[in-house]
């Protein structure tokens, strides 16, 4: 994507914004809000390319306020000036007409003056023709399937007391799995801005190698506790889970944060945890919604200590509350874990005897207020005696409180980390993620 590119589509957007707000009645205010994507999708299966698409799609979400009424409405723009103007007088015409029949909501959000921002985040074209062979030249050997997109995806907000955001950011991912003649997967993450045949060719070995182990005799682990050991994958799926809910003021005020405990001091974490909200990993805009702007870095766990929930305008207008402009959600839009000190050619000598738990899957809470998931294992889960991996394993079922697993048993966390990126497509492509290392806990709950 070049920076002319997003230039363009931006000045469009804007454009298009103030003709909309030039047409607003007194009394009215109006927050729009622009998500874009131009990418290339390709699907893989058997080791072969199944399907290439290239997709562009690019709409507008009008919101609308009038006192304490709110509607929101979107339309798709294609950017013929014209055509666009009229869909947006028709869509903001249709949101006048319904919004006198709605109900008044006292903690309505309306749109504030302030500074406006602006990030492009670039990178070098990625020619599909180019990447391409260099996988399917790593492929031969192994059954493959998997997804790669690629491409610039663009979100916005104007409203009409003048504040003005835009981020564009240039980035793919290969989500991906590699199967064994006995029908056991390996799933791995290529990601990032720029494509570099060498590190895509080190994930890809990695991958195999785990795949040579999944052909060893399968090992009969019984239930009870054990040392694990879970990649930064499966400490991104406990996470991801963990922010349902888990760091929002307004769960916590409703009485259902599975963090709740922590936050009264009825529990406790380890000083080896901490999570922060860190816009700097550059995966997604510092800019929410309504247009308002989180701090660069926000510390919601310290050290095992809960500094700060994400507390939404929303929410700080219900409850009396100060905001620190989260978004509506108040779901941790871009996480850092921070990492620990266990090198990553270390992992089996620290592990030294568990289980190696590379993914998890099916995450749900089993007792929301005790902060208890639980969740099925899956793809390259190994036993491991004194360092060195024995086979792979039947997937177990785990239920285990967050206030053991990252609380009085979490042992070490590994020096690095990994960038795990938002890799759903429903409707459009999702942004954000996570930077997460590998952790090693002490006496993890698998009960089936």
């Amino acid at each position: 994507m070049s920076k002319e590119k997003s230039m363009q589509i931006k000045d469009s957007f804007y454009k298009l914004s103030d003709k909309l707000v030039n047409s607003l009645n007194s009394g009215e205010e109006l927050t729009l809000n622009f998500h874009g994507e131009h990418t290339n999708f390709l699907r893989f299966n058997q080791s072969k390319v199944r399907q290439s698409t290239e997709v562009q799609q690019y709409s507008v979400s009008v919101d609308l306020v009038i006192d304490n009424k709110q509607m929101s409405r979107g339309f798709n723009i294609t950017f013929d000036e014209d055509q666009d103007y009229k869909e947006a007088l028709a869509t903001l015409k249709y949101c006048q007409e319904q919004l006198p029949h709605l109900q008044e909501f006292n903690a309505v959000v309306s749109p504030q003056a302030g500074e406006g921002s602006e990030r492009i985040v670039t990178a070098q074209k990625l020619e599909v023709n180019t990447v391409v062979p260099q996988m399917l030249g790593e492929m031969q050997s192994v059954d493959m399937a998997g997804i790669f997109t690629s491409g610039p995806v663009y979100q916005g907000v104007v409203n009409s007391k003048g504040q003005k955001h835009w981020f564009s950011n240039d980035s793919f991912y290969f989500d991906y799995s590699l199967y064994s003649a006995k029908q056991k997967a390996v799933k791995n993450c290529y990601a990032g801005k720029e494509w570099n045949e060498a590190d895509f060719k080190s994930n890809f070995e990695v991958s195999k190698q785990l795949l040579d182990k999944m052909n060893l005799p399968e090992v009969n682990v019984q239930k009870g506790k054990h040392r694990v050991y879970l990649s930064p994958s499966a400490v991104g799926e406990i996470v991801g889970t963990m922010s349902w809910g888990g760091f929002s003021m307004g769960a916590y005020k409703k009485g259902y944060s599975p963090l709740k405990k922590l936050k009264d001091g009825e529990e406790i974490l380890s000083g080896k945890f901490s999570v922060q909200e860190n816009f700097e990993l550059g995966l997604c805009p510092q800019f929410n919604e309504v247009g308002e702007v989180s701090s660069p870095v926000l510390n919601l766990v310290n050290n095992g200590k809960l500094e700060n929930f994400l507390t939404s305008t929303m929410t700080a207008k219900e409850f009396g509350l100060e905001s620190n402009f989260a978004s509506s959600s108040e779901f941790p839009r871009s996480v850092v874990i921070k990492p620990g000190q266990v090198a990553k050619e270390d992992v089996l000598k620290e592990l030294d005897t568990g289980l190696y738990v590379d993914n998890l899957h099916y995450i749900n809470w089993s007792d929301r207020m005790s902060a208890r998931l639980t969740g099925m294992t899956r793809f390259a889960c190994f036993w491991v005696e004194k360092g060195e991996i024995k086979g792979p394993i039947k997937d177990l079922r785990f239920d285990e409180s967050l206030y053991n697993a990252f609380g009085s048993e979490l042992d070490s966390l590994t020096s690095h980390s990994e960038i795990i990126p938002e890799t759903s497509t429903y409707f459009q492509r999702s942004i954000g993620g996570m930077s997460s290392p590998g952790m090693f806990i002490n006496n993890f709950n698998f009960t089936l």
